[in-house]
Formats: C-alpha cells, structure tokens, sequence
C-alpha cells in the first residue's frame, strides 16, 4: 500500500475517533473532506517526489496524533476548579 494512502487512512480514522469520542456523533462532513483534499494536494506533489509527499503525510497525522493526545487535560485531586488571575476558572467559568 502507498504510504500517502496509509497516512491518509489514518489521519480519517483519527478525525473519526476524536469526533465520536468527544461529540459522541460522526464526524461532520467538512472535516473529512478538508483532510481528503489536503491529502489530494500532497497526491500531486507525490507525482514529482514521492518519499517528500509520504513524509508529509506521516508527519500530519502525527502531529493529529499528538494534538488528540494533548485534549485529555489532567484533573486536580479534589476536584477544585484552578482559578486564574482574572477571576475565572480554567473552563472560562466565573466563580
């Protein structure tokens, strides 16, 4: 299988999870057609250098990968909202 596509399927397939596990629905439409078209575009660069589109492809979704990673934000012991210098809480949320 051509590594572009390989990339691509994952970059879909993680859009998909981060959409049910987050919105619990199907990812919107848009989304997956803006990654389809980016992986398009990296498609006719991969015409005139293969390993260059290849490599831009892997390194899309990981930096998708690291992005989803980075969502989960760790929780206090207690349960107590951090409160910043403007008054509010972390989630926006006035005290």
């Amino acid at each position: 299988m051509n590594a572009l596509l390989a990339a691509w399927l994952v970059s879909l397939s993680i859009s998909s999870w981060q959409s049910v596990t987050r919105d619990h629905a199907a990812p919107v439409p848009g989304n997956l057609l803006g990654i389809s078209a980016l992986f398009a575009a990296l498609g006719f660069i991969a015409e005139w250098n293969a390993p260059l589109a290849g490599i831009t492809g892997w390194g899309l979704v990981i930096a998708q990968g690291i992005s989803l990673a980075g969502k989960a934000q760790p929780t206090q012991a207690g349960g107590a909202a951090v409160t910043n210098q403007s008054g509010g809480t972390a989630s926006g949320v006035a005290a």
